[in-house]
């Protein structure tokens, strides 16, 4: 991987992390892995990679992230997709409600 294919995969990373307000306390990263502190693990893994850019010996830590942030990604999927209600789950509610699905003008 070139140093500039690895300068934009850090700052994709950063700006993906940024949207983030609020981290999970801990996660497994993988069967072997959990991290205890995410907000700190992204901090210090994002920071050592800036710091290194261009360096062989951060691909590891820039898989480490790219692998969390695929798991928040899924996780918040997960999460949007249970809250939000389908078509005929709002039919159902509307009827049991005693609306039809279309009212009257």
């Amino acid at each position: 991987m070139g140093n500039q294919e690895l300068h934009t995969q850090l700052n994709g990373l950063k700006e993906y992390f940024e949207t983030i307000k609020t981290f999970p306390d801990s996660i497994l990263l993988e069967s072997f892995a959990k991290i205890t502190n995410v907000q700190k693990f992204v901090n210090s893994h994002l920071g050592f990679c800036e710091n290194n850019t261009g360096k062989a010996f951060v691909l590891p830590y820039l898989a480490r992230l790219e692998k969390l942030a695929k798991i928040l990604q899924r996780r918040q999927k997960d999460r949007l997709e249970v809250v939000k209600p389908t078509l005929q789950e709002l039919a159902l509610k509307s009827l049991e409600e005693g609306q039809g699905l279309f009212e009257a003008a």
